[in-house]
């Protein structure tokens, strides 16, 4: 789905609305469809599948519409470096699966697993320490991105 989101915006920055309708609709119809089908039968299972192919059949569309700047800046090594860190993730469910827990432990779970995520992810050479520092920076307001002039004198 973020691939989906992610080359979405290339087609609207292209000004290519109406395949963003395209796209999100036939996503939509795709997972209506397929929820009508298995939901009566297996339940929340066919919901995830249904996410699955529509989120697939979405993420082909945008590749295709945006191909030159996915050719140009998609690295092969991604999938495996992910893969690798989401190996790790999978581990901790398995070892996590059928226990009753409390919102507080369900909390915890999702941050000791995007813990190991992100390691996993560092790990593999796939995030780099530097770019967490940017994005805290970033987020704290102090990037070298900022403004020569105070708005205050712009004002004047």
């Amino acid at each position: 789905m973020s691939i989906v989101m992610l080359y979405i915006v290339m087609l609207l920055v292209r000004l290519r609305v109406w395949w963003t309708t395209l796209v999100w609709g036939g996503m939509g119809a795709i997972v209506l469809l397929i929820d009508a089908v298995l939901l009566p039968r297996v339940g929340i299972v066919g919901a995830a599948f249904s996410q699955l192919i529509s989120s697939v059949a979405g993420a082909s569309l945008v590749v295709g519409l945006n191909w030159e700047l996915f050719r140009r800046t998609f690295r092969l090594v991604w999938i495996p470096q992910a893969g690798a860190a989401l190996l790790g993730v999978s581990l901790l469910a398995h070892f996590w699966q059928n226990r009753a827990l409390s919102a507080g432990q369900s909390l915890g779970q999702l941050a000791l697993g995007g813990i190991i995520f992100v390691f996993g992810l560092i790990v593999t050479r796939y995030l780099h320490v530097s770019e967490l520092v940017a994005l805290q920076k970033a987020f704290s307001g102090k990037s070298s991105l900022r403004r020569a002039v105070p708005l205050e004198a712009n004002s004047a």
